[in-house]
């Protein structure tokens, strides 16, 4: 949802098979996340409308305000841990966007629990539902690889 803007109930079907109940709580969670972070996005709520069908769609859109993937990391240490864990994917996507260095030490002193059998786990998944490729550097720090 970071990079595509926007997303149907349909579209959200097709990729999890879930319901529209899942889907908003999902997206009010995906708003939380966005406050929570205190990131530069915000998610509003409307219907798209289908011309050829004659229905009404639910729809979320994301907008990007000035600098989106801009995270305080004073505020991290004011959340939640096990909330910490749950956003520990956006985090560090944000943090490879910006072109932050992002090294499994770094993340340590971020992240609770960290290490480096989460790092490869987490990055594993990051590289099912990211675009980019993610590969270390010679620094040994982790970055996008954009086609």
């Amino acid at each position: 949802m970071l990079d595509s803007h926007q997303i149907t109930y349909e579209e959200f079907n097709e990729l999890t098979g879930e319901n529209n109940a899942l889907f908003t709580r999902v997206m009010q969670q995906f708003n939380q996340m966005i406050k929570t972070l205190k990131l530069k996005m915000e998610l509003s709520k409307g219907y798209s409308k289908s011309e050829e069908i004659q229905f009404e769609s639910l729809i979320y859109v994301l907008d990007y305000l000035d600098h989106p993937y801009d995270i305080d990391y004073d505020n991290l240490k004011q959340i939640n841990p096990e909330d910490l864990i749950a956003y520990s994917m956006v985090i560090v996507y944000c943090m490879l966007k910006q072109r932050k260095k992002v090294t499994n030490k770094k993340l340590s002193r971020i992240l609770p629990n960290f290490n480096c059998d989460i790092a490869r786990t987490m990055f594993d998944y990051m590289l099912d539902i990211i675009p980019e490729d993610i590969e270390k550097n010679e620094l040994k720090s982790y970055m996008l690889i954009e086609d």
